[in-house]
């Protein structure tokens, strides 16, 4: 799915100017693109050899964007802006801010708008998988009754430092009495939370970098701590925390639900291709067996 949807992002447009050019000037076959040592290579040469290794790959995948379209019609699902944005912020919060967001694409060798791209895919995928699915109100209640903790949010502040050599010091201060967001004023790097005192909204689990994360979770209200992350060294400390009420949580828990139990992005696109009727009414492309 991922090395498809970045393949076609970078090289598809090409392809396709390519072969509607050729195309344009198919009347004219014998018209020289090319001379190599004296010998042409005409538009039909380039024509023909742009189908043979291109050909099958560019089919497939209008097929698949054309039953994607149609499920969508179906099922009258659409992604929106805010939903793919609320996605794109929770990825790059995990990732550890812009500048874990950039190591990434780096070290992926790909584009900020490719990565969007994926996003959005795999989005839209999940998003259709998910319309193909039911849960009733009683496999809700259940699981809210079961897991009723992982919707408790909590409410900390923290001061963000380079090295546990700076982190050490305040927390002492910190358990000693000293005030916290003064403390984060003077000390803390991070430019949102730090010229505020350090204040953090509420959270829940999912929402933060995960070692900062499991640090607040363990703490108890008013407790100070420590803790590492890809951003640096954090001093915590909890200010509150509240459970959730189950009507607040019930369309999440629905959607989760959904999400587990259906089909990964990789299943639906096969199964979009098993259950569909597909022609290939050209032979060069009969062989094709799955998009």
């Amino acid at each position: 799915m991922k090395s498809r949807r970045l393949i076609v992002s970078v090289i598809v447009v090409c392809l396709l100017l390519s072969i509607s050019v050729v195309s344009a000037l198919a009347d004219n076959d014998s018209e020289v693109v090319a001379r190599v040592n004296g010998k042409d290579i005409t538009q039909a040469d380039f024509f023909e050899a742009l189908q043979r290794e291109a050909g099958a790959f560019i089919l497939s995948q209008m097929i698949l964007d054309e039953l994607i379209e149609q499920k969508q019609i179906e099922l009258d699902v659409y992604i929106s802006e805010e939903d793919l944005m609320a996605v794109l912020t929770n990825v790059i919060t995990q990732l550890g801010g812009m500048e874990g967001l950039q190591m990434f694409l780096m070290q992926n060798e790909i584009s900020e708008d490719q990565l969007i791209d994926q996003i959005e895919w795999n989005l839209l995928i999940s998003t259709l998988a998910m319309a193909e699915v039911s849960v009733s109100d009683q496999e809700i209640e259940e699981f809210f009754a079961e897991n009723a903790s992982l919707f408790d949010s909590i409410e900390a502040s923290h001061i963000l430092v380079e090295t546990e050599e700076e982190a050490a010091p305040l927390l002492a201060e910190i358990n000693a009495g000293a005030d916290f967001a003064t403390l984060a004023k003077e000390n803390s790097t991070d430019p949102v939370s730090g010229p505020k005192g350090g204040g953090l909204d509420f959270f829940r689990r999912g929402q933060m970098v995960p070692s900062f994360e499991d640090k607040v979770f363990s703490l108890a209200i008013d407790e100070a701590g420590i803790v590492e992350s890809q951003l640096g060294w954090h001093v915590i400390l909890v200010t509150d925390q509240k459970a959730a009420e189950f009507d607040e949580v019930k369309d999440e828990i629905k959607n989760y639900l959904k999400e587990m139990k259906a089909k990964s992005p990789a299943e639906y696109v096969d199964h979009l291709g098993e259950s569909a009727q597909v022609e290939i009414l050209d032979a060069r492309y009969s062989s094709l067996l799955s998009f």
